[in-house]
């Protein structure tokens, strides 16, 4: 998502027409079915007027150009369809005069089966929301983090959609863990695939990873980024406290240099993590602490909450408790197929490997193109 569009999206929520300010009325504070409504949220490329992203609706509004831009209007509708959301239009008119009626309808759209997980695309809706099974992990690892994207993680009751992943494969290579051999930290890669590898960096950040192919070969996918669907507001919450425990540590650290660059070992005898309630409160930590803000002015709640393998594991509430965990048959973690398909997919070179010599020039991190 580009800062212009960001920008742009601000200025449309500060100056809205007068339809817009008569449906958000009604459609603010969770006011229609328990259900958060955006405004002029900003969706890949495009500004939508209003989306629910729990539901995946998108509510616009058509005025007179509508007409003249049908054909604009046509493949905006359509990109947003093919990446889940379901699109429903009212004429500016109706929704001022009519708003009511617009409301019901909008009621009944809900009441319905559910644009995510579902999926309409051509026509068809597929309503299901398949479990992944061993089968799929198991192939090679590559086309698993391929095909990742685009499925959705669950964790209890919040869920986002993949996308952005790496793949990371085997002994030979370099910025791989295994490339450092079987040890307690990395026997789980060597096991059985579909089940969770968790890890600490940093001491304070929390990496996701699936194991992949046959057990004995070593692999695994690293999920970097995702869309949040269900449960943003608990998201952002577990979010802004893990800003907060960054902050306790960042200065239990004080006058060290990062954790990654000389190893917390050297960072003086001080734990690298330290729960809030055991520092000693300092009158500088209570005012940077109650001026924070979960979200900065301008960031997305995708960024804020998926922008990172570290964020999302916050988000999620996920660390080396759940390493382990068999996601094919665990009811609480697991990843679906809903049916969506990203357009595009691109291929780059992983994050933060520039150690692993000529591996870091592998192109095996794969995320879906804007």
């Amino acid at each position: 998502m580009s800062a212009q569009l960001t920008e742009l999206a601000k200025k449309l929520r500060n100056n809205p027409t007068d339809t817009e300010k008569k449906l958000w009325y009604f459609l603010r504070n969770k006011q229609l079915k328990g259900l958060k409504f955006r405004r002029q949220h900003p969706i890949g490329k495009y500004i939508v007027d209003f989306v629910c992203l729990e539901k995946r609706l998108i509510v616009e509004l058509d005025s007179g150009q509508h007409l003249e831009n049908k054909k604009e209007d046509q493949e905006r509708e359509q990109w947003l369809k093919e990446r889940g959301y379901a699109v429903i239009r009212f004429w500016n008119d109706d929704a001022l005069q009519k708003t009511a009626a617009v409301l019901e309808e909008i009621g009944k759209i809900i009441n319905t089966p559910s644009p995510s997980p579902s999926l309409q695309r051509e026509g068809k809706i597929l309503s299901c929301r398949k479990v992944l099974s061993r089968s799929f992990y198991a192939h090679p690892t590559l086309q698993v983090a391929e095909d990742l994207i685009g499925k959705i993680l669950v964790y209890k009751d919040m869920s986002g959609r993949i996308t952005e992943t790496e793949a990371y494969i085997g002994e030979d290579d370099l910025a791989c863990h295994a490339s450092r051999g079987r040890t307690p930290r990395t026997e789980i890669m060597y096991g059985q695939s579909g089940h969770a590898y968790i890890y600490l960096i940093y001491g304070m950040y929390h990496c996701l990873n699936i194991v992949t192919e046959k057990a004995g070969s070593p692999a695994a996918v690293l999920i970097r980024g995702i869309e949040p669907l269900k449960g943003v507001e608990q998201m952002i919450k577990n979010r802004a406290a893990g800003r907060r425990r960054e902050y306790i540590f960042s200065s239990s650290t004080r006058g060290c240099r990062s954790a990654g660059e000389i190893g917390l070992s050297k960072c003086s005898e001080r734990k690298p993590y330290i729960e809030p309630r055991t520092v000693p409160e300092r009158d500088e930590d209570k005012t940077k602490l109650s001026e924070a803000r979960p979200l900065a002015v301008g960031q997305s709640e995708r960024s804020f909450i998926g922008g990172g393998p570290g964020k999302l594991c916050q988000a999620f509430g996920l660390t080396k408790k759940q390493n382990g965990l068999d996601l094919c048959q665990n009811p609480d973690f697991y990843l679906a197929d809903d049916g969506y398909r990203p357009a595009e997919i691109s291929k780059n070179k992983r994050i933060g490997v520039d150690y692993a010599k000529h591996c870091r020039d592998y192109l095996w991190r794969f995320s879906e193109k804007a």
